[in-house]
């Protein structure tokens, strides 16, 4: 007869960490803790702390710049099959959306690494 796996017991949280903040940056914390899905701010920051965490405005657009990157591949591929000359304005384009949403995610990350300093 085979035993039962043991039950995993959840880890006691016994440290506490105080930490102050002003009424601006409890707000924005408020808001990048619903913005990220969580409900509590305590446990965004505990995830924040000790994990990245990407808000869903970021999921939105690493998904759409994966989306972009697949027509790019397709488009790619039609132009081998057909030549370039046929789908150049559409390659053109797209990497005109492309460019433009990392220089977005750039403009953002800049803006956090300035506001954290």
């Amino acid at each position: 007869m085979t035993k039962a796996p043991p039950k995993k017991t959840k880890e006691h949280r016994e440290r506490v960490w105080s930490v102050r903040y002003n009424a601006t940056e409890n707000e924005r914390l408020e808001l990048l803790a619903a913005d990220a899905g969580f409900q509590s701010t305590s446990t965004y920051i505990r995830n924040a702390s000790l994990k990245e965490i990407f808000s869903r405005t970021d999921a939105k657009t690493i998904r759409q710049l994966m989306i972009l990157g697949n027509n790019l591949n397709q488009l790619t591929r039609k132009a081998h099959a057909d030549g370039f000359s046929t789908i150049e304005e559409r390659i053109l384009r797209l990497i005109d959306e492309i460019d433009n949403s990392v220089r977005c995610i750039g403009k953002k990350n800049d803006h956090k690494e300035n506001s954290e300093a």
